[in-house]
Protein backbone atom coordinates (compact mmCIF):
# COMPACT_ATOMS: atom_id res chain seq x y z
CA UNK A 1 0.00 0.00 0.00
CA UNK A 2 1.67 3.41 -1.14
CA UNK A 3 1.60 6.28 0.95
CA UNK A 4 -0.75 8.24 -0.84
CA UNK A 5 -2.78 5.47 0.00
CA UNK A 6 -2.67 5.15 3.32
CA UNK A 7 -3.67 9.00 3.27
CA UNK A 8 -6.60 8.69 1.56
CA UNK A 9 -7.97 5.93 3.57
CA UNK A 10 -6.74 7.63 7.49
CA UNK A 11 -8.69 10.81 5.76
CA UNK A 12 -11.93 8.34 4.80
CA UNK A 13 -11.63 7.10 7.96
CA UNK A 14 -11.73 10.55 9.61
CA UNK A 15 -14.76 11.93 8.00
CA UNK A 16 -16.56 8.43 8.62
CA UNK A 17 -16.01 8.56 12.23
CA UNK A 18 -16.47 12.31 12.35
CA UNK A 19 -19.82 11.61 10.75
CA UNK A 20 -20.85 8.78 13.03
CA UNK A 21 -19.92 10.79 16.48
CA UNK A 22 -21.33 13.86 15.13
CA UNK A 23 -18.54 16.06 16.24
CA UNK A 24 -18.30 18.13 13.38
CA UNK A 25 -14.95 20.11 12.99
CA UNK A 26 -15.06 23.93 12.46
CA UNK A 27 -13.82 24.40 8.68
CA UNK A 28 -10.38 25.71 8.41
CA UNK A 29 -11.03 26.80 4.62
CA UNK A 30 -10.86 30.49 3.47
CA UNK A 31 -8.67 33.52 4.97
CA UNK A 32 -7.87 32.58 8.38
CA UNK A 33 -7.02 36.49 9.15
CA UNK A 34 -10.42 36.70 7.58
CA UNK A 35 -11.86 34.25 9.86
CA UNK A 36 -10.61 35.74 12.91
CA UNK A 37 -11.88 39.45 12.30
CA UNK A 38 -15.43 38.00 12.02
CA UNK A 39 -15.00 36.30 14.91
CA UNK A 40 -13.80 38.86 17.11
CA UNK A 41 -16.51 41.33 15.70
CA UNK A 42 -19.11 38.99 16.64
CA UNK A 43 -17.51 38.24 19.82
CA UNK A 44 -17.43 42.06 20.85
CA UNK A 45 -21.20 42.52 18.90
CA UNK A 46 -22.52 39.74 22.05
CA UNK A 47 -20.98 42.59 24.38
CA UNK A 48 -21.59 45.68 23.27
CA UNK A 49 -24.37 45.46 20.84
CA UNK A 50 -27.70 44.82 22.39
CA UNK A 51 -29.32 43.18 18.89
CA UNK A 52 -26.66 40.29 18.95
CA UNK A 53 -26.34 40.15 22.62
CA UNK A 54 -30.04 39.12 22.94
CA UNK A 55 -29.33 36.53 19.63
CA UNK A 56 -26.59 35.17 21.75
CA UNK A 57 -28.58 34.85 24.99
CA UNK A 58 -31.69 33.61 22.92
CA UNK A 59 -29.43 30.56 21.49
CA UNK A 60 -27.72 30.27 24.96
CA UNK A 61 -31.45 29.33 26.51
CA UNK A 62 -32.01 27.08 23.63
CA UNK A 63 -29.26 25.04 25.22
CA UNK A 64 -26.42 25.81 23.26
CA UNK A 65 -22.81 25.86 24.31
CA UNK A 66 -21.32 29.03 24.16
CA UNK A 67 -19.06 28.07 21.09
CA UNK A 68 -21.68 27.01 19.12
CA UNK A 69 -23.91 30.55 20.11
CA UNK A 70 -20.71 32.39 19.47
CA UNK A 71 -20.90 30.40 15.72
CA UNK A 72 -24.17 31.63 15.47
CA UNK A 73 -23.76 34.97 16.14
CA UNK A 74 -20.82 34.45 13.47
CA UNK A 75 -23.39 33.55 11.17
CA UNK A 76 -25.90 36.30 11.51
CA UNK A 77 -23.24 38.90 11.42
CA UNK A 78 -22.04 37.74 7.76
CA UNK A 79 -25.66 37.46 6.73
CA UNK A 80 -26.65 40.88 7.77
CA UNK A 81 -22.91 42.18 5.91
CA UNK A 82 -23.81 40.43 2.90
CA UNK A 83 -27.60 41.67 3.08
CA UNK A 84 -26.23 45.51 3.69
CA UNK A 85 -23.63 45.74 0.83
CA UNK A 86 -25.76 43.91 -1.75
CA UNK A 87 -29.18 46.25 -0.31
CA UNK A 88 -26.62 49.18 0.02
CA UNK A 89 -28.24 49.94 3.21
CA UNK A 90 -27.49 51.71 6.26
CA UNK A 91 -27.98 49.08 9.50
CA UNK A 92 -31.16 49.41 11.26
CA UNK A 93 -31.67 47.32 14.44
CA UNK A 94 -35.16 47.11 14.71
CA UNK A 95 -35.01 45.69 11.23
CA UNK A 96 -32.41 43.53 11.54
CA UNK A 97 -34.00 40.32 13.64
Amino acid sequence: MGKRQRIKDSLTLTLTVSKIWGHPKLSKRGNKHLRRVIWLMAHKGVRFNSVFKNYFKRRLSQGLPFKKAIFAVVHKLVRVIYALLTKRVLFNPNHCL
